[in-house]
C-alpha cells in the first residue's frame, strides 16, 4: 500500500501554530490533519486548554500555509496538494473549490495520486467546480492505474453500483479484491457488504461473511464490526456468543473502541440480554482505556440512573475528561447538563458556553444547539445573525435538525432579511433525508403563507406527506383540517380515520380531538364513554385540549358521573397554561352560576384572557359585565368595543345586544340604519330576543326571508295624485346628506314613478335600493321592491314635503326629522336656481292647495 510522506507539511505547520493562544489554529490543524501527523494528541490538549478563549484568530495557521505555498510555487506536488486541500476545506483559508481545482490540476500534472483522487471525486459530484463525470472517473482510473488502492476501491464501486460509469458488477467484484489484494483493507468490508446486501449481485451470506473474516484478520477494528454483526444480526448471520467473543479479542487486541460497542450493546438489550451492570463493566473498562466515547456513555448512563446508582457529580467529571482527552462531543452534554438543570444549577449562560466550545469543535449538536439558544436569547441576548451563522453551519454538513431551524428562520425573516426561496430550499434539503419535520414545516409554510405565497392546498399537501411517512403529528394535522375542510374537501369520516391513527399511537392532541369526535358524533357514532376514555388519555399527557374535553365530560356527566368540582379542577389546569376554550368554559360557569355560586370577578378574569385570545363568545360575557355594570364599573362604550369585536365573529348574542344599544344610543351614538344590521344579523342566527325587538318596533322579519314589505303603489296609478302637481319638479337626480347617521345617497326618480337609489354610510358597503314613488297631497310614498341594504324595511319611509324648487327639496320623515335633497345637475343643464322666495308649496299645513 502506498505510503504518502507529509512530514514536512506537518512540522511546518506544527511550528507555526505551537505557541499560539488561540484555539482556532489547533481546530484547523486537527481538521487539515496531515498523513501521519505527529502532533495529534497534543493539539487536542491544547485546543481545549485554550476553548475558553479565542476562536476566530488562525493568524499562525496562516503562516504555515504561507510556507507551503512557497515550497508549492517552487514545484513541490506534496505542498500543491495540501494547498489544494486547504482550499477545498476552506481550513485557514476561505473556501474556494475553483481555486481547490486549480491546485490540485498542478499536483496531478505533477504526480501526486491523492490529488488525483480527490479532483476525481469533485467533478463526479460537482462540487464548486462544472460536473464532468467523464473526466472525474479518468482521474481515479489513472489513480487507481498507478497503485493507489483507495482510488482501485472507489473505481470497483463505481462499477458495481454503475453510478457516474458504465455498470459491470463482475468487474467491480474483481477491482475490489485486487484493491484488498494491494493493502486496502476496507475494500474486504465493501465485498461483504456487497454480497449481504445483494443489491446489485447475487446474494449470498456466506460469502459475504468470509471478506468480513479475510478483514477481520488484518484489522481489529474489523474484528470488531464482524462480531458487531454476529450480535445483532443484521447482515444475516446471528451468533450472539461469537459475536462478543470477537468484541472481547477486538479489545485484547488494542481496539479499546469495542469496549464502548460491548457496552452499548447490553444497555439497549440488542442480540442479548439487556444488563445495566455489564454495560456499566464495560463502560468501565474503555474509561480506565480513555476511550471518550465510555465516559460519555458512562457518566449518560449515571444521570439516566435512580437511587444509588445516579451520581451527578461522576457524570459531570466523565464529560469534563472526555472534553480534555480532545471529544468535542462532551460539550453538548455538559451544555444539555447546564440547559436542563440535570444535576447542577440550571444555568444557560454556562451551558451556551459549553455549547459555543462544541460548536467551533465541530461537534454537531453543540452546532445546532449553539445556534438555537442565539436565536431563542437563552444565556444571550437573541441574535438570529449568529443563529443562522451556526445553523447554516450544521445545514451544510448534512445535519437535517438545523437545515429545517435555517428554513425556518429564512421564512420568518425575524432579525434576517426574509427569504422564501432559501427558506424552502432548506427545508426541502431536509425533505430530502427524510425529515418529516421539515414535511410539517412545509405544511405551514405554505398553509399561513409565511414568506411565501399562501396556498393552503399545498399545504394540505405536505402535511399528508408527513402522514403518510408515519408522523403523528402529520396524522393529526391532517385529521384537523379534513375535519375543518380548511385546504381540502371537509370529510369527517377520513378526518376520524386519520386521528384514531394518531391517537393509539399516543399522539395527545389526537386523543383530545377522539374524545371530541366521539362527543359530537362526527365521523364516529356517538359514544359518551368513548369520548370520556379518549379524553382522559389526553389529559394525562398535558395537553390542554384534551384537558378542556375531560373538564367537559365531568361538567356534563359523560361517559362518568357528573362532577363539577373535577371539571373545574381540569379547566384551571388547562386554562392557566392560555387553552382559551378552558378559559372560556370558566369564565361561563362563574358568570352564569353553572353548579357553582356566581362569581363576576372570578368570571370577568377568566373571560379577560380568553377575550383577549380572540374568543367571541368571551369577548360577549366582557362586553355584558361592562354594558350592565356586572361586577365592574358600568362602562357600556368599553361594553360596545367588545361586543363589535365578537359580533364581527358572528356571535348572535353579541350582534342583538350591539343591534339594541344602536337603536337606543347606549354606549353608542343612537343609529337605527346600524342597530337594524346588527339585528337583522343576530335574527338571522335565530336570536330570539332580536326578533322580539324588531317586532316591537313594527318590523316584521323572518329569519331567510327577510323584511314582509307591501306593496302599496300600482303601476296602473298615477304618479302624483294630485292633478295639479308638475311630476318633471322631482323628475331627476337627487343627493342627500345627513348627518346622523352619516349618509349619502343618491336616488334618481324616473317620471313613470319608479326610483333606483345608492346610499353609503360610514362603517357600511355601498348599498342600493330601488322600487315605484307617488305623490299623494304632501306625503312622497316610497314602495321599496328590492333592496340590498344591511337593514330591512318596515314599509314607513314616507316622507312630508314642505317645500321644492327647481333645485331643492325639503322633506320630513315620521320622527320628525328634516332631509335636504338638493338636485344634481348635469354640465349641460342651464336651468337656473330659482330664488328662495319662489319655492313652490305642495300642500300647506292646513291642507290648503299651494298654486304653481
Amino acid at each position: 500500500m502506498i505510503k504518502y510522506d507529509d512530514r514536512e507539511i506537518d512540522q511546518i505547520l506544527w511550528s507555526a501554530i505551537e505557541h499560539s493562544d488561540s484555539a482556532a489554529d489547533f481546530a484547523a490543524y486537527l481538521r487539515h490533519k496531515p498523513e501521519g501527523a505527529a502532533h495529534i494528541d497534543d493539539a487536542k490538549k491544547r485546543f481545549h486548554v485554550l476553548a475558553d478563549g479565542k476562536f476566530d484568530n488562525t493568524t499562525a495557521f496562516v503562516s504555515g500555509i504561507d510556507k507551503i505555498r512557497l515550497k508549492a510555487d517552487a514545484g513541490s506536488a506534496t505542498a500543491m496538494f495540501h494547498m489544494g486541500k486547504f482550499s477545498a476545506n476552506g481550513t485557514g483559508v476561505a473556501m474556494d473549490r475553483k481555486q481547490a481545482e486549480q491546485w490540485y490540476l498542478k499536483a496531478v500534472a505533477a504526480g501526486e495520486l491523492r490529488a488525483c483522487c480527490n479532483l476525481g471525486l469533485m467533478y463526479l459530484a460537482g462540487e464548486g467546480v462544472a460536473q464532468d463525470k467523464s473526466r472525474g472517473f479518468e482521474l481515479l482510473k489513472s489513480a487507481s492505474d498507478t497503485g493507489e488502492p483507495l482510488a482501485t476501491a472507489h473505481i470497483g464501486v463505481m462499477k458495481i453500483t454503475g453510478d457516474d460509469c458504465e455498470a459491470d458488477p463482475k468487474l467491480g467484484l474483481q477491482i475490489l479484491e485486487s484493491a484488498f489484494a494491494d493493502g486496502h483493507d476496507h475494500a474486504g468490508i465493501q465485498l461483504a457488504e456487497v454480497f449481504c446486501s445483494g443489491e446489485f449481485v447475487e446474494k449470498d451470506i456466506d460469502r459475504g461473511f468470509e471478506w468480513f473474516e479475510k478483514a477481520a484478520a488484518r484489522d481489529p477494528s474489523y474484528l470488531a464490526t464482524l462480531g458487531h454483526h454476529l450480535v445483532t444480526g443484521a447482515k444475516g448471520k446471528f451468533d450472539p456468543e461469537r459475536g462478543v467473543a470477537m468484541l472481547e479479542k477486538a479489545i485484547s487486541d488494542r481496539y479499546k473502541y469495542a469496549a464502548l460497542w460491548l457496552g452499548r450493546l447490553y444497555e439497549e438489550g440488542i442480540g442479548i440480554h439487556r444488563s445495566l451492570p455489564k454495560a456499566r463493566q464495560w463502560y468501565e473498562t474503555g474509561v480506565d482505556l480513555d476511550v471518550t466515547g465510555c465516559m460519555i456513555a458512562l457518566g449518560i448512563l449515571n444521570l439516566k440512573s435512580v437511587g444509588e446508582s445516579r451520581n451527578t457529580s461522576r457524570s459531570k467529571s466523565f464529560f469534563e475528561e472526555a472534553w480534555r482527552l480532545g471529544d468535542s462531543r462532551a460539550a453538548a452534554t455538559l451544555g444539555e447538563m447546564y440547559r436542563k438543570g440535570d444535576g447542577v444549577l440550571e444555568d444557560d449562560a454556562i451551558a451556551i458556553d459549553w455549547y459555543r466550545k462544541g460548536a467551533h469543535a465541530g461537534d454537531p449538536e453543540s452546532i445546532f444547539y449553539y445556534g438555537w439558544m442565539n436565536e431563542a436569547g437563552k444565556g444571550t441576548n437573541k441574535n438570529p445573525k449568529e443563529a443562522e451563522r451556526w445553523y447554516r453551519v450544521g445545514a451544510e454538513s448534512g445535519n437535517t435538525v438545523a437545515q429545517v431551524r435555517l428554513g425556518r428562520l429564512y421564512l420568518r425573516g425575524e432579525g434576517i432579511p426574509r427569504n422564501g426561496t432559501e427558506g424552502v430550499r432548506w427545508l426541502m434539503a431536509a425533505v430530502d433525508s427524510g425529515s418529516t419535520e421539515a414535511m410539517m414545516s412545509l405544511g405551514t409554510t405554505f398553509q399561513h403563507g409565511i414568506g411565501v405565497i399562501k396556498n393552503p392546498d399545498e399545504g394540505f399537501r405536505w402535511f399528508m406527506r408527513a402522514a403518510e411517512a408515519g408522523s403523528a403529528d402529520g396524522e393529526s394535522m391532517v385529521a384537523e383540517l379534513l375535519y375543518r375542510g380548511d385546504g381540502v374537501e371537509l370529510n369527517q369520516e377520513e378526518a376520524a380515520r386519520w386521528c384514531m391513527k394518531a391517537a393509539e399511537r399516543g399522539q395527545a392532541f389526537a386523543q383530545g380531538m377522539m374524545g371530541f369526535l366521539y362527543t359530537t358524533g362526527a365521523g364516529v357514532p356517538q359514544n359518551d364513554d368513548e369520548a370520556f376514555k379518549w379524553s382522559q388519555m389526553s389529559a394525562l399527557q398535558e395537553d390542554n385540549g384534551g384537558q378542556w374535553m375531560l373538564a367537559e365530560c365531568y361538567l356534563w356527566g359523560r361517559g362518568t358521573s357528573k362532577d363539577a368540582a373535577k371539571a373545574r379542577e381540569w379547566l384551571v389546569k388547562s386554562a392557566k397554561a392560555g387553552y382559551f376554550r378552558s378559559q372560556r368554559r370558566l369564565a361561563e360557569i362563574y358568570y352564569y352560576g353553572l353548579d357553582v355560586e356566581r362569581n363576576y370577578p372570578e368570571a370577568g378574569r377568566w373571560a379577560s384572557l380568553a377575550a383577549d385570545q380572540g374568543d367571541a363568545e368571551a369577548q360577549t360575557i366582557v362586553g355584558e359585565m361592562f354594558v350592565f355594570g356586572n361586577g365592574v364599573e358600568p362602562d357600556p362604550a368599553a361594553g360596545a368595543k367588545w361586543l363589535l369585536a365578537a359580533a364581527d365573529q358572528g356571535n348572535s348574542k353579541a350582534q342583538g345586544l350591539l343591534g339594541v344599544m344602536h337603536a337606543e344610543g347606549v354606549g353608542v351614538k343612537r343609529d337605527w340604519i346600524h342597530a337594524l344590521k346588527w339585528l337583522k344579523k343576530a335574527a338571522e342566527n335565530s336570536d330570539e330576543r332580536a326578533l322580539d325587538f324588531l317586532k316591537e318596533n313594527g318590523v316584521d322579519f323572518q329569519p331567510g326571508q327577510g323584511t314582509n314589505g307591501k306593496r302599496r303603489i300600482s303601476p296602473d296609478e298615477p304618479v302624483a295624485k294630485n292633478p295639479n302637481f308638475d311630476v318633471t319638479l322631482i323628475a331627476g337626480e337627487w343627493l342627500t346628506r345627513t348627518d346622523d347617521p352619516e349618509m349619502d345617497v343618491a336616488t334618481v326618480f324616473n317620471s313613470d314613478g319608479t326610483f333606483q337609489a345608492e346610499g353609503k354610510c360610514e362603517g357600511l358597503d355601498t348599498w342600493h335600493y330601488s322600487g315605484r314613488w307617488q305623490v299623494e297631497g304632501d306625503k312622497l310614498l316610497w314602495d321599496v321592491l328590492e333592496s340590498d341594504m344591511p337593514f330591512p324595511f318596515d314599509g314607513d319611509m314616507d316622507d312630508s314635503v314642505l317645500s321644492i324648487s327647481t333645485t331643492e327639496m325639503i322633506a320630513k320623515d315620521a320622527d320628525g326629522k328634516l332631509t335636504t335633497y338638493r338636485r344634481k345637475l348635469s354640465a349641460g343643464d342651464q336651468r337656473p336656481h330659482e330664488p328662495v322666495e319662489k319655492i313652490v308649496r305642495l300642500v300647506s299645513r292646513n291642507g290648503d292647495k299651494a298654486g304653481a
